[in-house]
């Protein structure tokens, strides 16, 4: 019996198991099931909103502005020029920058897309972007970039 105490308090010196055991207190335990890896793939791969984190979860509408350029305007921006730079010197060329309101829908994923997600054979978007309105704008009302 005496032999077998012995070979447990050897075990115990190897540098090995010493550090695994000492390695289990430095990894946080994990708080809840949302933080699992499994929540994580659900969320992100899956398209399971429910698995996400709060902090994750985006709203399924917003709109945005966005400054359609021309392509001079393009290729000098291309070249380093700042976008408002361009946007006057395309301008003096009669080219015209273009204010795009677009709204952003979030869509739901049905089964099988998810599925195609999945196994990596899907190339779709989850948004679909709808163009509200296009205004053209003057260059010299652009605020700086």
């Amino acid at each position: 019996m005496n032999t077998h105490v012995n070979r447990a308090a050897r075990a115990l010196m190897s540098p090995i198991l010493a550090a695994t055991i000492a390695g289990f207190g430095f990894f946080p335990v994990q708080s809840s099931a949302k933080d699992s890896p499994l929540a994580t793939y659900r969320c992100v791969v899956s398209g399971q909103a429910s698995q996400c984190h709060p902090a994750e979860l985006v709203s399924d509408v917003r709109i945005e502005r966005q400054l359609v350029l021309g392509p001079y305007a393009r290729y000098l921006v291309y070249r380093g020029e700042s976008t408002r730079a361009a946007a006057v010197r395309a301008q003096e060329l009669g080219e015209q920058a273009v204010e795009r309101v677009v709204r952003i829908t979030r869509r739901e994923l049905g089964a099988f897309e998810r599925y195609q997600r999945a196994i990596g054979h899907s190339a779709e978007s989850d948004y679909i972007q709808e163009t509200v309105s296009e205004v053209t704008v003057d260059a010299a009302s652009l605020g700086s970039d």
